[in-house]
């Protein structure tokens, strides 16, 4: 019989417990924590919400936003109508609430209103969630109504301003050939790529 064995055994059960201490050490600091490890998480990890018409309802945001989301677009509505619902789809905590709504106003009841619709919207998600950053998004100039739809965004802007809100102008990227779909209206995947862009951008500074 090798009397080396007993001791190459003890010797293999020495490197194997070292081996198992080494291995605690490390993984401790490799723990779900990320302590030590640059952070792979997005730049904005509070909760995005997006409220308003079939413009927010049609699209992948999670998708093109890379963060998950809460989608609560509703199509057909009209501002004040998503007004009606912040208190259901606004939570009461911090985070972004991206406001995209106005188009059906433009078509089914002019200009008028927009701006003063726009403020008791701003101000009913002010009043839910008084900590969190709001984006209002413009409405597309959409073929044979583009002057209403200049008119409508210079009211959604002075609303935005006075309640301190962010306006992204999704009007020219939009513009763009290939970008509205072929009902005139909503957008196409091209054109969901180009306005999920410019959000991407403004969620990463904030």
């Amino acid at each position: 019989m090798d009397r080396r064995a007993p001791f190459l055994l003890t010797g293999a059960a020495i490197v194997l417990v070292a081996g198992a201490v080494l291995l605690a050490v490390v993984g401790d600091g490799g723990r779900g924590d990320g302590a030590g490890m640059p952070s792979t998480s997005s730049a904005h990890d509070e909760r995005v919400t997006l409220i308003g018409d079939s413009q927010v309802q049609r699209g992948p945001w999670a998708e093109l936003l890379g963060i998950p989301v809460d989608n609560q677009g509703v199509g057909g509505l009209e501002i004040r109508d998503v007004t009606a619902l912040v208190g259901q789809v606004v939570p009461e905590t911090d985070g972004t609430v991206v406001v995209w709504a106005g188009t059906n106003d433009v078509f089914r009841r002019g200009t008028d209103e927009v701006e003063g619709d726009l403020a008791a919207l701003l101000a009913a998600v002010e009043e839910r969630a008084p900590g969190a950053d709001v984006v209002v998004l413009t409405v597309p100039l959409l073929p044979g109504v583009e002057e209403d739809v200049r008119e409508a965004n210079a009211g959604l802007r002075r609303a935005a301003e006075r309640a301190g809100a962010q306006v992204l102008d999704v009007t020219d990227v939009l513009a763009a050939p290939g970008r509205i779909d072929g009902d005139g209206v909503h957008l196409t995947a091209t054109g969901y790529e180009a306005v999920g862009a410019l959000l991407r951008e403004v969620l990463a500074r904030d």
